[in-house]
């Protein structure tokens, strides 16, 4: 299991940055990531502006 702050860390660097890229950098699984980003906007540490396609991440 990844740790949530590895996908904030690339967040913060990358804004854009699509769970596909995040889990080629990070080395798991799509899901895995997916899983991760629910458990990070459910806290509030994150949050999605704009749409899925051409938004991007705001790291609290």
């Amino acid at each position: 299991m990844i740790g949530t702050g590895s996908i904030e860390a690339n967040m913060k660097a990358d804004p854009y940055v699509t769970a596909d890229e995040l889990a080629e950098l990070l080395g798991v699984s799509r899901r895995t990531v997916l899983r991760a980003i629910a458990k990070l906007r459910e806290s509030g540490r994150i949050t999605r502006v704009g749409s899925d396609k051409t938004g991007h991440w705001l790291v609290k």
